[in-house]
């Protein structure tokens, strides 16, 4: 019974690091994809935008991916397979919204 509970603990921790890692996401594609509609660039608009969302995604992604590692050297398994989870969701989500932002503008 107490290996269960510690489970349900720990995919409680995932569930709230995931769903930071995708408000930040969400956050930060806006702050490239709003300013993009304003202007009139034409595709100057969907590179510029491309390139801000791809550093992003990018930079999220890295520091999930250090975060995972550090857990992972303190024998905090469970964090640091969370933080992995999170950069694969937000490397799919993140792409999945730079291709879909490119194609709106």
């Amino acid at each position: 019974m107490h290996c269960w509970k510690n489970k349900i603990y720990g995919m409680e921790k995932a569930k709230k690091i995931i769903t930071v890692n995708l408000f930040i996401l969400v956050g930060l594609m806006s702050l490239f994809f709003f300013p993009s509609l304003s202007t009139k660039g034409g595709s100057h608009n969907n590179l510029g935008f491309a390139i801000g969302a791809m550093i992003v995604i990018a930079v999220q992604a890295f520091v999930n991916l250090m975060a995972a590692g550090f857990y992972w050297y303190k024998n905090k398994k469970e964090l640091g397979k969370s933080h992995l989870l999170s950069m694969f969701i937000v490397l799919i989500v993140g792409f999945s919204a730079c291709f879909g932002g490119t194609s709106l503008l």
